[in-house]
């Protein structure tokens, strides 16, 4: 059982101060403050006067030269009402606003955020580039004695604070930008002071600047290798620790495009067989797919796509066939058999959660242990239609165990064309032909009778052969550039 000691004894002059400064925050008979009910603590400093007595056990006698009281918060149940200025305290879990505002984890979507962040990967707060580039905040623990033993959401750190405890994380952390010094993979739990710039509104948390942020281990959840801190031997070596598969263990961001695909591999030893389990988060509004491809290009893929506007169901998200390049080619598969599917949606995110069995009749396969190609897009809206943005990469995998997984090899950049260049020359032609030159030509026409000559003749003759060459060329990039397959 953890036990306060005696540290400091406070001279006359210095317990006068401190009462005083009490009763300006305090709730009692002579208080007027009113803000705080229980557990009145200050930070010091003071200057030693006397060694104290070993003997009898008196601690050492100090005289303050400043104080400031800090208000101590020990979990949801505490009482204190705050102002901009205050000084806080508050042991608690640093959690990404965007798995808060998801309700639950985006690496680990069973687990609801708010009830069990120690299953909070340091990859998902630190990697992930939605979660990153989120608001930190600090959850409140639940009261032991509350029935509800849901964390709540306590304070929010500025960028600086958000800037320091993202670099503690990486000191202590497990995860692909984490420094090769830590051994935690789940929970980052940190004991910060900070002081309140900020009053929350509408329900938000305070926002707080931080002074100084220690990690602290959460019992038998925080380390990965099921020690409670990282070794303080400079020397030590890094513990990589188990692996959940349960979770995902690897991503890949599609840069540029919005797209994040998480994904796991899982495959039974006795048997073979195994599944899938991605998630492609985008950072935007619509209908979200991913595929499975044989070379990069979209006709002849098989998709797995979620509609956010229609009820989950057994078809979504669902497996579709993508048999040509308009909505109408996109087709629902005879065999829909989607594990655990979810497509979620909030005013910037939508988010697509599948399992899919790696081995099924008549559709092409996912190698768990060798090269595939993936396709993940978004909609321009939540109805089924035209992408808005595409994304394709080619993965070597590698089942997921004890001891690590995801992927054998990195990720490699296709050479697929995607016809822009195509549609760029198409377009400038086009422009160039038609909305310039034969506006010219027409204005040259109307306009001869002011032109001496046969140069208006000229004019027009000369214009009229630029054009049906633009005309001819502009077509030529549609139907004959790349191998012939017009939009291909």
């Amino acid at each position: 059982e953890t036990m306060y000691q005696r540290g400091l004894t406070l001279d006359e002059d210095s317990k006068q101060m401190v009462i005083a400064m009490a009763k300006e925050l305090g709730t009692c008979q002579e208080c007027s403050g009113g803000r705080l009910r229980h557990g009145f603590r200050a930070k010091l400093t003071a200057t030693v006067l006397d060694a104290g007595d070993d003997a009898t056990g008196a601690p050492p006698m100090v005289s303050v030269i400043n104080a400031q009281p800090v208000l101590f918060v020990t979990d949801s149940s505490t009482e204190a009402t705050f102002e901009v200025g205050d000084l806080v305290t508050v042991t608690g879990f640093v959690m990404d606003n965007f798995c808060i505002e998801r309700g639950t984890l985006l690496d680990n979507p069973s687990v609801v955020t708010l009830e069990e962040p120690n299953l909070h990967s340091f990859h998902c707060l630190i990697d992930v580039p939605q979660c990153a580039a989120s608001n930190y905040e600090v959850l409140l623990d639940p009261a032991p004695d509350a029935e509800d033993q849901m964390y709540s959401r306590g304070f929010v750190l500025d960028d600086e604070g958000k800037a320091l405890v993202r670099s503690l994380a990486m000191e202590v952390g497990i995860c692909d930008e984490c420094d090769e010094t830590g051994t935690w993979q789940f929970g980052f739990r940190a004991q910060i002071m900070g002081t309140i710039v900020e009053l929350g509104a509408s329900g938000e948390p305070p926002v707080i600047s931080i002074q100084d942020a220690v990690a602290v281990p959460f019992e038998g959840a925080a380390a990965a290798d099921g020690g409670d801190a990282p070794a303080d031997d400079e020397d030590a070596a890094l513990q990589t620790g188990p692996v959940d598969c349960s979770q995902f263990v690897a991503s890949h961001e599609f840069e540029g495009l919005g797209l994040t695909l998480n994904y796991v591999v899982n495959v039974d030893e006795e048997t073979g067989e195994g599944n899938f389990t991605g998630q492609v988060v985008y950072e935007g509004q619509g209908w979200v797919g991913f595929g499975v491809s044989e070379s990069g290009a979209m006709v002849g893929s098989l998709a797995v796509i979620g509609l956010p506007d229609e009820d989950i169901s057994e078809s979504n998200p669902g497996k579709y066939d993508l048999g040509g390049q308009s909505p109408a080619a996109v087709t629902l598969t005879d065999q829909q058999t989607i594990l655990d599917g979810n497509v979620e949606q909030n005013e910037t995110h939508t988010v697509l959660t599948f399992t899919k069995l790696l081995t099924e009749p008549g559709e092409m396969p996912i190698d768990p242990n060798g090269r595939n190609v993936f396709l993940a897009a978004a909609g321009l809206d939540n109805n089924l239609g035209f992408h808005a943005v595409r994304g394709v990469v080619a993965l070597t995998l590698a089942p997921c165990t004890a001891d690590g997984g995801g992927v054998a090899g990195g990720a490699e950049a296709l050479d697929f064309d995607n016809r822009q260049t195509s549609f760029a020359a198409h377009g400038w032609m086009a422009c160039i032909a038609w909305g310039v030159l034969v506006p010219v030509a027409i204005g040259n026409s109307l306009c001869r009778h002011l032109i001496p000559g046969t140069c208006t003749r000229k004019n027009k003759d000369l214009l009229g052969f630029v054009i049906l060459c633009l005309t001819l060329f502009f077509h030529r990039f549609l139907f004959f550039s790349g191998e012939g397959l017009w939009f291909q």
